[in-house]
C-alpha cells in the first residue's frame, strides 16, 4: 500500500542527519510562512470594504451586550443570550481596549478568520504535505460563508475556528493515543461549545468517524463526552431562552434545499432583514457549489489509493453531513432551528474536500498555482462586492444619521417603535446622544436587557403636546406607538429617513 508520503514530494533521507536537519528546518520555516501568508489572506479578504458597510441587528447586539459592565453582562444571560456569554465576555474586553466602531467590533471575526487559514493550512501540512496545507487554506478562508463569518461581529468566525482544533485534535489524539491528547480534545470540545453551542453538532460526526476509520472509537467517544459534559449546563439556562430562535420559521421545501445546497457555504449572506442580493449571486453560487461538488467527487475516487488522504475524505464529509442533517432533521421534527450561518463551522471541511480534488487533478506545480488562483477570485470577488449591499430599509447608519440631521431643526425628543429600534441607538450612538427617549423607563443594564424597557402606558400620555422624532426598526413603520401618533399627530416623513423615520408634530392635534 502506497502511503501518502510517497506522493507528498518529501526527498528521501539526505547523507547524514546534518542534512535531514537542515531539510526538515527549511520546511519547517517555509510551513510557517505559507501558514502566516494564509492567515493574512484570511484576515484582509474578510475586513476589505466592512468599515463603510452598516452594522446590522446582530451586531449592534453584540454591541449592546459587551460594552455594559461586566457583572452586568452576567446578569443580561441569566434571561437572554446565554449561549453567547462567552462571545460577550470576550468582546466586552476587546471594546475595552479598541473601541465599538464597526472595523474595530469586526475585526475579532477576521482575526478569527485568518486563524482558521493557518490552522487548516497546518493541518493538512500534517495529513498530506505542505502544498495540500496552502491550498486547503487558501479555499477555505475564500469560501462566501468564511468570508462573511469574519466580515461581522458575531461568533462564526470564532465556531469555525474552533471546529478546526478539535478535527487536528482529535487526529491527533488517533495517532498518538496517550492521555494528554485525549485531554486536549476534552478542552477544545468544551470551549467549542460554549463559545457556540451548536458545534456540539460536530461530536456524532467524529464518533462515526473513529468508528468507520477503526480509530480508537471507543476513547474517542469517550473524550468528546467527557468534554461535552460541562456544556450541559449552559444548555440547562439556555433552555428556557426561546427568544432569540423564535423568529426562526419553517422554511419551504425548495428553500431549505436552496439553503443547504447553495447559501449554507456558497452565498455568503444570509440575515433575515429582507436583504436581496444581486441577481447574479445565486447563477455564482450555483456554479461554485457544482465546481466544489465536482473536486469533491475526484477527491474520493482519487484518494482512495492513500491512507491518509482517504481518512480526510471521510471525516471530511462527515464534518460537512452529520451536523448538517441534524440541524435540519431537529427544525423539521422539532422546532425550526435551521439558518445556514449557525453551520459556519462545516465550512473548512469543504475546503479541505476541494484541495483534495485539485490536488488529484493539478500535479504540476505552477498549473496548480494558476488553478488555485482563479478558484480564488472566483470566490473572493462576488463576497467584495456583494459587502456594499446591506439589507433593504434596514441601513442602521443612514438612519442613525437621518436622526441626527432631524434633531437639529424638528426635536431632541425620540420614540422608538420598540425595545429593538433601539438597536439602531446601539451601533451608532452619536447622533441620539443628548436626545430624549420618551418611552424608556429602564436602560439595558438595568432591565437585564439587551436595548431596555418602554413604558407600557398609552403614547401619547407620555409624548405630550411636543413635537417628536418616529424611529422604526428593520421591519419597517407600523406598532402600536406608530399607529397612536398617525391618529393624533400630524405626520412629516423625513425623506431621509429610509422609511424608518416619521417626523409628528402633536402640539396641536389632527
Amino acid at each position: 500500500m502506497v502511503t501518502v508520503t510517497d506522493r507528498g514530494g518529501n526527498s528521501p533521507a539526505g547523507e547524514g542527519g546534518t542534512t535531514r536537519s537542515k531539510v526538515h528546518n527549511i520546511r519547517g520555516i517555509q510551513g510557517l510562512a505559507t501558514g502566516v501568508g494564509v492567515f493574512v489572506v484570511g484576515v484582509v479578504a474578510s475586513i476589505v470594504g466592512t468599515a463603510g458597510v452598516a452594522l446590522w441587528f446582530d451586531e449592534s447586539a453584540t454591541i449592546a451586550a459587551s460594552a455594559r459592565p461586566l457583572g452586568k453582562i452576567f446578569e443580561l444571560t441569566r434571561s437572554v443570550d446565554a449561549v453567547h456569554a462567552a462571545y460577550y465576555i470576550f468582546m466586552h474586553f476587546w471594546i475595552d481596549v479598541f473601541g465599538a466602531g464597526p472595523l474595530s467590533v469586526r475585526m475579532p471575526s477576521a482575526l478569527a478568520v485568518g486563524l482558521v487559514g493557518f490552522a487548516v493550512v497546518r493541518f493538512g501540512t500534517t495529513v498530506v504535505d505542505q502544498r495540500f496545507g496552502a491550498t486547503a487554506g487558501l479555499m477555505t478562508v475564500l469560501l462566501p460563508r468564511v468570508v462573511w463569518a469574519g466580515s461581522e461581529a458575531r461568533q462564526f468566525g470564532l465556531s469555525a475556528l474552533l471546529a478546526v482544533l478539535l478535527v487536528w485534535a482529535v487526529w491527533s489524539a488517533w495517532d498518538r493515543r496517550d492521555w494528554r491528547s485525549w485531554a486536549a480534545v476534552g478542552i477544545v470540545v468544551a470551549v467549542s461549545g460554549y463559545v457556540f453551542l451548536f458545534s456540539v453538532l460536530l461530536l456524532p460526526a467524529l464518533i462515526i468517524a473513529s468508528f468507520v476509520l477503526r480509530r480508537s472509537p471507543w476513547t474517542t467517544t469517550l473524550s468528546l463526552g467527557l468534554g461535552a459534559a460541562p456544556v450541559i449546563a449552559l444548555v440547562l439556562v439556555a433552555a428556557p431562552q426561546t427568544g432569540q430562535v423564535s423568529w426562526i420559521r419553517e422554511p419551504s421545501k425548495a428553500q431549505l434545499l436552496k439553503d443547504v445546497l447553495v447559501t449554507q457555504w456558497f452565498e455568503g449572506q444570509d440575515k433575515p432583514l429582507g436583504w436581496y442580493p444581486p441577481p447574479w449571486a445565486e447563477p455564482a453560487a450555483i456554479v461554485l457549489l457544482a465546481f466544489v461538488a465536482a473536486l469533491g467527487a475526484v477527491a474520493f475516487f482519487g484518494a482512495r489509493r492513500y491512507v491518509n488522504e482517504m481518512r480526510l475524505v471521510v471525516v471530511a464529509v462527515l464534518w460537512a453531513c452529520v451536523p448538517t442533517v441534524l440541524l435540519v432533521g431537529i427544525s423539521i421534527v422539532a422546532t425550526p432551528l435551521y439558518v445556514p450561518r449557525y453551520l459556519t463551522f462545516t465550512a473548512p471541511s469543504i475546503g479541505l474536500l476541494a484541495a483534495l480534488g485539485a490536488r488529484q487533478l493539478y500535479s504540476r506545480a505552477v498549473v496548480h498555482a494558476s488553478a488555485l488562483v482563479l478558484v480564488g477570485a472566483t470566490l473572493l470577488v462576488p463576497q467584495l462586492y456583494m459587502k456594499d449591499f446591506t439589507p433593504r430599509g434596514a441601513d442602521f447608519k443612514k438612519v442613525a444619521a437621518a436622526v441626527g440631521e432631524a434633531r437639529a431643526f424638528w426635536s431632541d425628543r425620540i420614540v422608538f417603535k420598540n425595545d429593538q429600534a433601539r438597536a439602531i441607538g446601539a451601533a451608532y450612538p452619536e447622533p441620539f446622544v443628548g436626545s430624549s427617549d420618551v418611552l424608556l423607563v429602564e436602560g439595558p443594564a438595568d432591565s437585564n436587557t439587551l436595548f431596555g424597557r418602554s413604558a407600557e402606558v398609552a403614547i401619547l400620555g407620555r409624548v405630550g403636546r411636543e413635537r417628536v422624532i418616529f424611529v422604526g426598526d428593520h421591519q419597517g413603520l407600523d406598532g402600536v406607538a406608530y399607529r397612536e401618533l398617525v391618529k393624533s399627530c400630524v405626520a412629516q416623513e423625513y425623506p431621509r429617513g429610509y422609511g424608518r423615520i416619521v417626523l409628528f408634530d402633536c402640539r396641536t392635534g389632527r
